[in-house]
């Protein structure tokens, strides 16, 4: 599990390093915290001249996974920058967390882009052994207030009893062919969050990588959208995903985007 920051994971620096909420602590005003508690993942890699192998511990922790928190955000950026992307995108969050489905605007996918960025990079940063954001990305996340361009964004309808909150995080580490791995730290990230009613995926790298999926194939596979620069998407056309849809993103589609 991840370890308390000495330094903010974005600044980098170390005056008042805070809390930082997985998943928004707005979520609680239109999601109740009655669960007592949730699930997660550790992940084991062994790396040989033959192989890598990853493989997943299901663990148990009590509490709401809507409490869950990192120290590993200074309180410049925790109350600044980031509170206003979580302020600014809210509205659209209830909406959307509601199962409504409405037109968003280029400056709604931009606000959404925004807050993909905050709540996957503290998914991220759960696992120490799963780490696949890089400084260089956080750096830039805050820099310039977008996704790094090697970031695919994309949004779904859901409606799973299962997935009420919840995320999964897949990540890997990607070498050219016939390059053995020698203690290189992971650079690819898969993860996907359901939050009521909205579900939010990325697949993020530290390159552009030879196997990263056409954005409109993929989302068109999947019945998600993608969260694109620019983009005005009609929400009410995309299908309402139930639970195996949901976990044949969340899970099972991994294979098919990561050559590890």
């Amino acid at each position: 599990m991840s370890k308390p920051r000495s330094i903010c994971v974005y600044c980098g620096s170390d005056r008042h390093i805070t809390k930082q909420h997985i998943i928004p602590n707005r979520v609680r005003r239109i999601l109740p915290r009655d669960s007592d508690h949730y699930n997660y993942r550790t992940y084991t890699f062994e790396r040989t001249a033959e192989h890598t192998q990853i493989r997943f511990e299901p663990r148990r922790k009590p509490g709401h996974l809507g409490t869950r928190k990192l120290r590993a955000v200074c309180y410049s950026c925790n109350n600044g920058w980031i509170r206003e992307v979580e302020e600014d995108a809210f509205p659209l969050v209830e909406l959307l967390v509601a199962g409504a489905a409405p037109v968003l605007s280029p400056n709604d996918v931009a606000r959404l882009r925004m807050l993909c960025c905050t709540i996957f990079t503290m998914i991220d940063l759960v696992d120490e052994r799963g780490t696949a954001v890089s400084q260089a990305e956080r750096t830039h996340i805050r820099k310039t207030l977008s996704p790094p361009d090697t970031w695919q964004l994309y949004l779904g309808r859901a409606d799973s009893r299962e997935w009420q909150l919840r995320y999964r995080h897949h990540s890997a580490v990607s070498l050219p062919h016939g390059v053995l791995p020698n203690g290189e730290k992971s650079n690819v990230q898969v993860s996907t969050v359901v939050i009521g009613k909205l579900l939010l995926h990325v697949i993020s790298t530290q390159k552009l990588p030879r196997f990263i999926a056409k954005p409109l194939d993929y989302a068109k596979m999947f019945g998600i959208a993608e969260l694109g620069e620019g983009r005005e998407i009609d929400v009410s056309v995309l299908p309402v995903l139930n639970t195996d849809r949901i976990e044949a993103i969340a899970e099972k589609i991994v294979s098919k985007v990561i050559i590890i």
